[in-house]
Protein backbone atom coordinates (compact mmCIF):
# COMPACT_ATOMS: atom_id res chain seq x y z
CA UNK A 1 0.00 0.00 0.00
CA UNK A 2 2.65 2.24 0.41
CA UNK A 3 4.34 1.64 -2.56
CA UNK A 4 1.57 2.61 -4.24
CA UNK A 5 1.34 5.76 -2.27
CA UNK A 6 4.62 6.69 -3.08
CA UNK A 7 3.82 6.39 -6.48
CA UNK A 8 0.83 7.89 -6.72
CA UNK A 9 2.43 11.31 -5.30
CA UNK A 10 5.53 11.35 -6.99
CA UNK A 11 2.63 11.04 -10.41
CA UNK A 12 0.09 13.21 -9.50
CA UNK A 13 -0.14 17.12 -8.98
CA UNK A 14 -1.17 17.75 -5.43
CA UNK A 15 -4.77 19.67 -5.38
CA UNK A 16 -7.09 19.70 -3.10
CA UNK A 17 -9.61 18.81 -5.45
CA UNK A 18 -7.94 15.64 -6.37
CA UNK A 19 -10.15 12.03 -5.84
CA UNK A 20 -7.05 10.53 -3.99
CA UNK A 21 -8.90 7.49 -2.99
CA UNK A 22 -9.19 6.65 -6.70
CA UNK A 23 -5.73 7.66 -7.48
CA UNK A 24 -4.79 4.98 -4.37
CA UNK A 25 -6.52 2.49 -6.16
CA UNK A 26 -5.84 3.07 -9.80
CA UNK A 27 -1.84 2.84 -9.15
CA UNK A 28 -1.91 -0.10 -7.05
CA UNK A 29 -3.92 -1.81 -9.42
CA UNK A 30 -0.87 -1.27 -12.21
CA UNK A 31 1.63 -2.34 -9.37
CA UNK A 32 0.43 -5.02 -8.24
CA UNK A 33 -1.91 -6.60 -11.35
CA UNK A 34 -2.43 -9.60 -9.04
CA UNK A 35 -4.21 -8.35 -6.52
CA UNK A 36 -6.55 -6.08 -8.71
CA UNK A 37 -9.22 -7.79 -7.18
CA UNK A 38 -9.23 -7.64 -4.29
CA UNK A 39 -8.47 -3.70 -4.17
CA UNK A 40 -11.25 -3.34 -6.40
CA UNK A 41 -13.44 -5.51 -4.21
CA UNK A 42 -12.72 -3.41 -1.01
CA UNK A 43 -13.26 0.15 -2.94
CA UNK A 44 -16.51 -1.39 -4.24
CA UNK A 45 -17.48 -2.51 -0.96
CA UNK A 46 -16.51 1.03 0.84
CA UNK A 47 -18.00 3.07 -1.73
CA UNK A 48 -20.88 0.97 -2.06
CA UNK A 49 -20.43 0.74 -5.99
CA UNK A 50 -21.27 4.60 -6.11
CA UNK A 51 -18.26 5.41 -8.53
CA UNK A 52 -19.21 2.99 -10.83
CA UNK A 53 -23.56 2.17 -10.94
CA UNK A 54 -25.82 5.88 -10.54
CA UNK A 55 -28.48 3.22 -8.88
CA UNK A 56 -26.30 1.70 -6.80
CA UNK A 57 -27.06 4.18 -3.56
CA UNK A 58 -30.59 3.14 -4.05
CA UNK A 59 -30.43 -0.37 -4.47
CA UNK A 60 -28.01 0.07 -0.61
CA UNK A 61 -31.28 2.14 0.67
CA UNK A 62 -33.73 -0.24 -0.17
CA UNK A 63 -31.35 -2.83 1.43
CA UNK A 64 -31.18 -1.41 4.34
CA UNK A 65 -34.59 -0.16 5.08
CA UNK A 66 -35.51 -3.91 4.54
CA UNK A 67 -32.67 -5.23 7.05
CA UNK A 68 -34.31 -2.16 9.49
CA UNK A 69 -37.68 -3.92 9.17
CA UNK A 70 -35.96 -7.74 9.03
CA UNK A 71 -37.73 -7.79 6.11
CA UNK A 72 -35.88 -10.84 4.50
CA UNK A 73 -37.66 -11.22 1.42
CA UNK A 74 -37.28 -8.07 0.16
CA UNK A 75 -33.28 -7.68 1.10
CA UNK A 76 -32.20 -8.26 -2.45
CA UNK A 77 -28.80 -10.10 -1.78
CA UNK A 78 -29.21 -11.73 -5.33
CA UNK A 79 -29.39 -8.25 -7.24
CA UNK A 80 -26.56 -6.79 -4.41
CA UNK A 81 -24.01 -9.65 -5.30
CA UNK A 82 -24.67 -9.43 -8.84
CA UNK A 83 -24.14 -5.60 -9.10
CA UNK A 84 -20.72 -6.26 -7.30
CA UNK A 85 -19.88 -8.87 -9.68
CA UNK A 86 -20.50 -6.50 -12.33
CA UNK A 87 -18.77 -3.62 -10.68
CA UNK A 88 -15.33 -5.60 -10.43
CA UNK A 89 -15.64 -6.38 -13.79
CA UNK A 90 -16.64 -3.14 -15.42
CA UNK A 91 -13.29 -1.57 -13.35
CA UNK A 92 -11.19 -4.12 -14.14
CA UNK A 93 -11.99 -3.64 -17.56
CA UNK A 94 -11.50 -0.08 -17.22
CA UNK A 95 -10.48 2.01 -14.20
CA UNK A 96 -11.19 5.17 -15.52
CA UNK A 97 -14.96 4.26 -14.90
CA UNK A 98 -14.47 5.12 -11.28
CA UNK A 99 -13.96 9.04 -11.85
CA UNK A 100 -17.01 9.28 -14.49
CA UNK A 101 -19.38 9.47 -11.29
CA UNK A 102 -17.39 11.80 -9.59
CA UNK A 103 -17.42 14.97 -12.18
CA UNK A 104 -15.33 18.25 -12.37
CA UNK A 105 -15.16 20.04 -9.26
CA UNK A 106 -17.73 22.90 -8.84
CA UNK A 107 -17.57 25.25 -5.96
CA UNK A 108 -20.54 26.39 -4.44
CA UNK A 109 -20.37 29.23 -1.49
CA UNK A 110 -23.28 30.10 0.95
CA UNK A 111 -21.69 33.79 2.42
CA UNK A 112 -24.81 33.63 4.32
CA UNK A 113 -23.83 30.72 6.59
CA UNK A 114 -20.56 30.56 8.29
CA UNK A 115 -18.69 27.48 9.49
CA UNK A 116 -16.56 27.47 12.90
CA UNK A 117 -12.84 26.71 11.36
CA UNK A 118 -11.50 25.64 15.11
CA UNK A 119 -8.29 24.86 14.15
CA UNK A 120 -7.62 29.00 12.37
CA UNK A 121 -9.76 30.04 15.21
CA UNK A 122 -12.42 31.91 12.51
CA UNK A 123 -15.56 31.40 10.93
CA UNK A 124 -15.83 30.77 7.31
CA UNK A 125 -18.54 30.95 4.73
CA UNK A 126 -20.07 27.79 3.97
CA UNK A 127 -17.93 25.97 1.00
CA UNK A 128 -18.73 22.69 -1.37
CA UNK A 129 -18.38 20.42 -4.23
CA UNK A 130 -22.10 20.44 -5.62
CA UNK A 131 -20.76 17.00 -7.00
CA UNK A 132 -19.76 15.37 -3.82
CA UNK A 133 -21.38 17.80 -1.07
CA UNK A 134 -23.77 15.46 1.50
CA UNK A 135 -26.95 15.75 2.17
CA UNK A 136 -26.59 17.20 5.40
CA UNK A 137 -24.40 19.87 4.42
CA UNK A 138 -26.99 20.46 1.34
CA UNK A 139 -29.56 21.31 4.86
CA UNK A 140 -27.15 24.23 5.87
CA UNK A 141 -28.37 26.51 3.05
CA UNK A 142 -31.14 28.66 3.72
CA UNK A 143 -34.33 27.74 2.94
CA UNK A 144 -33.73 24.52 0.79
CA UNK A 145 -36.54 22.23 0.80
CA UNK A 146 -36.49 18.70 1.13
CA UNK A 147 -38.08 18.61 -2.32
CA UNK A 148 -34.97 20.83 -4.06
CA UNK A 149 -32.49 18.43 -1.91
CA UNK A 150 -34.03 15.44 -3.35
CA UNK A 151 -33.89 16.40 -7.15
CA UNK A 152 -29.90 17.55 -6.36
CA UNK A 153 -29.61 14.51 -5.62
CA UNK A 154 -31.52 12.49 -8.01
CA UNK A 155 -30.00 14.59 -11.08
CA UNK A 156 -26.28 14.08 -9.47
CA UNK A 157 -27.18 10.33 -9.49
CA UNK A 158 -27.82 10.29 -12.75
CA UNK A 159 -24.89 11.96 -14.19
CA UNK A 160 -22.55 14.70 -12.08
CA UNK A 161 -23.12 18.53 -12.73
CA UNK A 162 -20.55 19.45 -15.97
CA UNK A 163 -20.86 23.35 -14.37
CA UNK A 164 -22.23 25.85 -12.51
CA UNK A 165 -24.84 25.99 -15.30
CA UNK A 166 -25.88 22.60 -15.90
CA UNK A 167 -26.74 22.24 -12.02
CA UNK A 168 -28.54 25.60 -11.84
CA UNK A 169 -30.94 24.36 -14.78
CA UNK A 170 -30.73 20.78 -13.92
CA UNK A 171 -31.67 21.39 -9.93
CA UNK A 172 -34.05 24.87 -10.17
CA UNK A 173 -33.64 25.77 -6.82
CA UNK A 174 -36.36 28.23 -5.40
CA UNK A 175 -33.25 30.97 -3.66
CA UNK A 176 -30.63 30.68 -5.95
CA UNK A 177 -29.35 34.06 -4.63
CA UNK A 178 -28.21 32.50 -1.82
CA UNK A 179 -25.38 30.36 -3.40
CA UNK A 180 -22.55 32.06 -5.23
CA UNK A 181 -20.74 30.18 -8.13
CA UNK A 182 -16.84 30.35 -7.36
CA UNK A 183 -13.18 28.67 -7.99
CA UNK A 184 -11.42 25.50 -7.12
CA UNK A 185 -11.39 25.25 -3.21
CA UNK A 186 -8.09 26.43 -2.03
Amino acid sequence: MLRAMAAMFADVKTDISTPWLLELVTHYMRLFPEDRNAIVDALNDLSHGVFVDAGAAAMWREHYLASLRLDLEHLNRDAINAARKRWREQVLADPHILYSRIGPEIVCTVPDVKVRLVAFGEDAPLRFDVNTVQEGIMRLAPRISDEEIARWMAERAKAPFADAADFRRRVALRYPQYFVWGEKQQ
